[in-house]
């Protein structure tokens, strides 16, 4: 697979620059084709952390060319990775009535080893008066789709993305190509806020000692919600603790939800209480899943120091927690 050995010693030749823009990270490059040889990569780096990306290259090779482009990406090292590959042989001859068969294959590279190889063949739908191909990676809502095609699309799968392993991605060539477009477009997201306390057991130790009944340890207990409009990925586990700078109180997670594990580790900030004038009654602001702050008309109330209860009137959806123990 040449293609694939191509990561070990390949230097890394970014052919676009990539400009910062509020909200999102873009770069691209599609004006005049530009010659991409074998063993050249191009890099695309994702933000720390998104809410999705579509990452595209559109190459034109001619018939009588080997078709050969790598797409790698939740790359550990070089050893360990995720790949896509769209290959074609060259046509023994310049035949521009009849397409020569177009290959896609996913895979997972172990330890220096293919794995988990899933081939598929792509004819129906290619022209052979086009030289131009498409490969693209979509993300959003937590899914993620390799697309390919020509025109249009001509195959589209659903992948198996690791977000913790995703810093970015690397498109390899395996014979000469010309890169027609190369772009990428992320929704970036502001870096989470951690809470003032080093770890748990620091957190702990002021919690001991304090007495504000409006502070503690709270875990899941449950909700009514339309699970179209809003869905809790995971059991959290929070704490409740008052603010240094400010009035109000900051929600820290302390776990409780593996999925969304690349964006929300122990001690970062999920959200804050902020105070009414009516007791045990907060406006809530509240990080979602990618990060996002929620904040409109969202509120909270902590009765009887017992149970913690967040309400989204615009997901049509509110979410208890009930006191709990450190070691709960």
């Amino acid at each position: 697979m040449k293609s694939c050995r191509a990561i070990y010693t390949a230097i890394l030749l970014p052919l676009c620059a990539v400009a910062q823009v509020p909200g999102a990270l873009r770069h691209e490059f599609y004006h005049q084709p530009v010659e991409w040889l074998p063993c050249d990569t191009l890099r695309d780096p994702l933000p720390p952390a998104f809410a999705a990306f579509d990452a595209h290259l559109r190459v034109r090779v001619a018939s009588h060319h080997r078709l050969d482009i790598s797409l790698i990406y939740n790359r550990r090292d070089s050893l360990n990775y995720r790949l896509c590959r769209l290959f074609r042989d060259p046509a023994p001859i310049d035949d521009r009535i009849v397409a020569a068969p177009v290959y896609i294959a996913v895979s997972e590279i172990r330890n220096g080893r293919e794995i988990n190889t899933d081939t598929h063949k792509i004819s129906r739908g290619l022209t052979a008066q086009s030289d131009d191909y498409s490969l693209k990676l979509l993300s959003a809502h937590g899914s993620t789709v390799l697309v390919a095609g020509q025109n249009g699309e001509i195959f589209r799968q659903q992948l198996e993305f690791d977000y913790i392993d995703s810093e970015e991605l690397l498109w390899l060539c395996g014979d000469k190509a010309a890169v027609v477009r190369h772009t990428l477009t992320a929704d970036a997201i502001d870096e989470p806020v951690r809470s003032r306390f080093a770890d748990a057991d620091s957190m702990q130790a002021y919690l001991r000692e304090s007495t504000d009944p409006n502070e503690g340890y709270w875990v899941y207990f449950d909700r009514d919600s339309d699970p179209l409009r809003m869905s809790i990925p995971g059991n959290y586990r929070l704490a409740t603790v008052r603010r240094e700078d400010a009035d109000g109180y900051e929600i820290v997670y302390l776990g409780g939800a593996p999925q969304s594990a690349r964006r929300w580790s122990p001690m970062l900030v999920k959200g804050y209480l902020l105070p009414t004038g009516f007791t045990g009654h907060f406006d809530l602001v509240w990080f979602d899943l990618n990060g996002r702050k929620q904040k409109r008309e969202a509120s909270a109330d902590i009765t009887d120091c017992s149970s913690l209860t967040l309400y989204f009137p615009l997901h049509g959806s509110k979410v208890r927690f009930r006191r709990a123990l450190q070691t709960d």
